[in-house]
């Protein structure tokens, strides 16, 4: 049964997110996530992958009555998932377990869906953006505004999970674009009055936004 979090304003879910557990209870997984970007914190794993996405992702593990041990991520279906330290890289639509593990035995494990996108959205990132809608085609910033963005796959009206490189484009000096360090984030910086339409790229699918810079 696909659990969602329900935050009702509790400080805690703040830092801590919203966590997928595994099956055998003993391991928690959650997004790698921007720490201002709630909508990431707040989902956890509960949506499928986007096909073509990688989602990295942190562990907590809690084996009661055992010393620390190494432990390895192994994805049951290469078809569908492959997996890379604490990365998984959705290959095709699907799903497949993935097994926690150390040495040769099985600590606990979760299932993970792939889906086939059909579109990118944008989504503002920010403390007063928690409800997580999609960006229209247009905005407007003043001169020296900033606006975080995050690329995202959906199928459908679903949002998905991962994300990928994407390419952005401006032929404009009205607005400068930041690479905030992960692949699907980036900060629009408006510097002059005018208006800037951006394209951005990934997974094989386009989005534009035209950003109207005020003085």
């Amino acid at each position: 049964m696909t659990r969602r979090c329900v935050c009702a304003g509790i400080l805690w879910f703040l830092w801590s997110g919203c966590a997928s557990d595994g099956a055998l209870g003993q391991a928690k997984l959650t997004p790698d996530c921007a720490a201002d970007d709630l909508v990431c914190v707040f989902a956890g794993v509960d949506d499928p992958l986007a096909a073509g996405s990688t989602l990295d992702l942190n562990l907590d593990l809690e084996v009661l009555g055992s010393a620390a041990s190494s432990i390895e991520l192994r994805a049951v279906d290469p078809t569908v998932l492959e997996v890379e330290g604490r990365s998984v890289t959705a290959m095709a639509e699907g799903v497949s377990a993935v097994l926690i593990r150390s040495d040769d035995t099985v600590l606990d494990f979760v299932h993970l869906w792939v889906a086939d996108a059909d579109r990118l959205g944008l989504r503002q990132i920010g403390a007063a953006q928690a409800e997580g809608g999609e960006l229209g085609s247009r905005f407007q910033l003043l001169v020296g505004d900033e606006l975080f963005v995050a690329v995202e796959a959906y199928a459908g009206a679903q949002r998905l999970l991962g994300s990928a490189e994407t390419t952005w484009v401006t032929d404009t000096p009205f607005v400068t674009l930041l690479d905030e360090g992960r692949p699907s984030y980036r900060r629009i910086v408006a510097r002059a009055p005018g208006n800037a339409t951006l394209s951005v790229s990934a997974m094989g699918f386009e989005r534009t936004l035209t950003v109207e810079v005020l003085p």
